[in-house]
């Protein structure tokens, strides 16, 4: 029976050795030849899994991503909104002092509306205005004020006051307001 099997694999085969006869010419042939060197299966391992390459570089991105979206402030504040806009000044770096004879730049936050007032607060005499009425867009807007501290500044600083008011105010009643300690101060330190 065993040379009937044969004699069919060998007319299946027309001619080229049958299946059998391969596998026994491969048997004797790989018992001969060395196995791949190391790296060589390492490196097919490697190329037959490509795809986990990318997977760590695409983690690190993802959370990259995601950890340099900034947050949205979603501080608490009373009712009624914002107690009015901040007034922000800038002497070359932030939160750095003035020094004596460099320019201070100044902008008002963002605000719902209004009009906004800008005074330069002073020790022995009466708040001189720098601005106003300045109306609020919503948005923060630098305000076109040139404020330079000088020598006697160094022991006191600069006070600066904002008021914000509905509409409209006369210099006077606003200049009151200042001296009565109305509106938000901000105290910036000068520097020789």
């Amino acid at each position: 029976m065993a040379e009937r099997q044969d004699e069919l694999d060998r007319i299946l085969a027309r001619g080229r050795p049958s299946g059998p006869q391969m596998d026994a010419m491969w048997e004797k042939i790989s018992s001969q030849v060395s196995p791949e060197p190391a790296w060589k299966q390492a490196w097919s391992k490697v190329v037959a899994r490509w795809w986990l390459l990318p997977a760590p570089l695409l983690a690190g991105a993802a959370a990259l991503v995601i950890m340099g979206t900034p947050v949205k402030d979603d501080r608490f504040v009373e009712r009624g909104g914002v107690d009015g806009p901040v007034l922000q000044a800038t002497c070359g770096g932030q939160g750095a002092p003035c020094p004596v004879g460099k320019p201070v730049f100044l902008r008002l936050g963002a605000a719902p509306g209004g009009v906004a007032y800008v005074a330069l607060a002073s020790a022995d005499g009466p708040a001189q205005l720098l601005a106003g009425p300045v109306t609020l867009r919503g948005e923060p807007q630098a305000l076109d004020i040139r404020v330079t501290p000088e020598q006697e500044d160094v022991t006191g600083g600069l006070t600066l006051q904002v008021l914000v008011t509905p509409s409209p105010q006369p210099a006077d009643e606003v200049l009151q307001t200042f001296k009565a300690g109305g509106g938000q101060r901000l105290q910036l330190r000068v520097v020789p």
